[in-house]
């Protein structure tokens, strides 16, 4: 089962047009006379992608001329009866030679050449028969309002979220899936080349800033004032005195040290106040109903003294008796009491601690070796945390933005495999290789046929977006779409237009005349640079400085060297 043809009548720039995805098949729709054609395609070789990729089909074009819009407008019509699409259009799934037309909002006659089997559908509360996936590594802020019938991987998902906190527990859950995904075998390979390398040597656990915390405790402070349990700014000074201490240990525990610290704050600052959900003096308020225990636990706690202990005799504190004390009073909180207890046994050695910034706004970086014990240390960090700040933010270390891209797109996609519950999936991915450094955009397409049907037992169909003229030299004409921008907006080009085949093709040539370059592969400032000389040549000898002949002798292209200096000698 494939995609292999979408239509719709108005989507952002896209107007009555519609998109062949179908290497095998060629399909055009007429929406005057609403025949649709569909025709083998001749140059169609079977069996092109080995495993169980069904079709790839890349989607390349300039800037702006909707790329993205067309991957968006297929995940919403993906999604089952509940698109936001107000405008009509329909979709065409294959398998088997069979073809079924999915339509929404229109009441067309089709007529089909060449005897193909085709069934109709109406779009409404219909179940699409493939699962959908959308990723992008893209940050810029754009939202995807896809239903939940679309797994939604994008970057702007894991940072936007209309309940504002709940973000930062999705970037969490985005931790874990990275150490879930590198702790598995898919990367292993009996291939004799090898992925790309994607494993941390280091974890980078980076402190929020003094004044971050520092202003935490005073709000704190200041709303115990408002409550009329102590007039004294005790939290805010704790962590003052802390922060002298922990900047000059060299404890090789400052690690369990600056965490057992980190999530006592969490603990008083998070768990300890419930959520305001009515005004403070109502009856039924929380925080009116807790007053007491509220009291109680400050003074079991014991701010005041805690200040004036050493930094050893803190951590012990706060892993043995507030951790017990938590366990009794706040049972809610376990996976926090059970993280602190075990905070309080282990020893982390071979920890890097490095102050970072000015005294005001310096933090805190832990560096540690990639280790078993580390990455249990980090899961359970972040399951012991209430989700809201104070917390460590994590990163990897050793690995490149490159790497990185390649990590987020495949733990994202392994941590919703077991929720995909169809036997055919259509991933899309928008820019995929966009922060790939050339050597890893030849490996691109290659690396994602050869994981991907390791992460999934499903067959897998892709379409992708891209720059890359690598990955247009991966793939034949028949598994492209070229748009461009028509005075209409998006505008399909057609393949019989574009006289060079891809598959395997020239670089060079490819960025010409599949990126629309306009027969310019230099950049504009050498460009310039190079016009003034050949200018300078052709006027006169006297204008010819030794400057110029520094710049002549430097210009990479052979060819272009060549016909300036024999400009030159012309004129001698």
């Amino acid at each position: 089962m494939q995609l292999v043809y979408i239509w719709v009548s108005n989507f952002r720039n896209i107007s009555y047009q519609g998109f062949n995805i179908s290497s095998r098949y060629t399909i055009k729709f007429d929406s005057i006379s609403g025949e649709l054609s569909i025709k083998n395609n001749e140059d169609y070789i079977s069996d092109f992608f080995p495993n169980s990729i069904i079709n790839v089909t890349a989607i390349v074009g300039e800037n702006g001329t909707g790329k993205t819009n067309i991957l968006e407008l297929i995940n919403f019509m993906m999604d089952e009866g509940n698109t936001k699409i107000s405008q009509s259009f329909f979709l065409i799934f294959e398998e088997n030679e069979e073809f079924t037309v999915i339509q929404n909002k229109m009441e067309i006659h089709y007529s089909v050449r060449n005897g193909k089997r085709i069934k109709m559908r109406d779009y409404n509360n219909i179940k699409t028969p493939m699962s959908a996936i959308f990723f992008t590594n893209t940050f810029d802020g754009r939202r995807y309002n896809f239903g939940k019938k679309v797994f939604n991987l994008s970057t702007n998902n894991l940072y936007q979220n209309e309940y504002g906190d709940f973000s930062i527990i999705k970037v969490k859950e985005e931790i874990l899936n990275q150490l879930r995904f590198l702790n598995n075998d898919i990367l292993n390979t009996n291939q004799k080349k090898p992925f790309v390398d994607i494993h941390p040597t280091s974890v980078i656990l980076i402190a929020p800033t003094w004044n971050i915390l520092l202003n935490k405790c005073r709000a704190f402070d200041k709303k115990i004032v408002q409550l009329g349990i102590y007039r004294t700014n005790e939290l805010s000074k704790f962590c003052s005195k802390f922060r002298k201490k922990i900047t000059l240990t060299e404890s090789s525990r400052s690690l369990s040290y600056f965490t057992s610290f980190l999530v006592f704050l969490d603990f008083v600052l998070n768990d300890m106040l419930p959520k305001e959900r009515k005004v403070p003096g109502t009856p039924g308020h929380p925080i009116e109903l807790r007053i007491e225990a509220i009291k109680e636990t400050l003074q079991f706690l014991n701010i005041e003294r805690m200040s004036e202990m050493r930094i050893n005799e803190i951590h012990e504190f706060i892993t043995n008796k507030v951790a017990y004390f938590i366990s009794n009073d706040y049972p809610k909180c376990e996976k926090k009491t059970k993280f602190l207890l075990n905070l309080g046994i282990q020893k982390y050695y071979e920890i890097d601690k490095n102050n970072e910034g000015s005294y005001t706004n310096r933090n805190i970086k832990f560096e540690a070796p990639f280790t078993e014990e580390i990455v249990d240390f980090v899961i359970q960090y972040i399951g012991s945390s209430s989700g809201f700040t104070p917390n460590f933010s994590i990163e990897w270390g050793g690995i490149s933005s490159g790497q990185k891209a390649f990590l987020n797109l495949y733990s994202r996609l392994y941590s919703v495999q077991k929720k995909i519950n169809k036997e055919n999936i259509l991933i899309t991915i928008d820019e995929g290789d966009l922060y790939f450094h050339p050597k890893w955009q030849i490996e691109y397409l290659y690396s994602l046929m050869q994981i991907l049907p390791k992460i999934f037992a499903q067959r897998i169909q892709l379409i992708l977006t891209t720059h890359s003229p690598f990955l247009v030299s991966d793939l034949t004409k028949s598994h492209l779409i070229y748009i461009e921008n028509s005075l209409s907006g998006c505008q399909i080009l057609e393949k019989e237009t574009i006289d060079e085949n891809t598959f395997g093709g020239n670089v060079g040539e490819l960025y010409l005349n599949t990126f629309f370059l306009k027969g310019n592969l230099i950049s504009n400032f050498a460009s310039i640079k190079i016009q003034n000389l050949i200018q300078k040549a052709k006027n006169s000898q006297e204008s010819w400085t030794s400057t110029d002949q520094k710049l002549l002798n430097q210009i990479g292209d052979k060819i272009i060297k060549f016909e300036i200096q024999r400009i030159l000698n012309g004129k001698n």
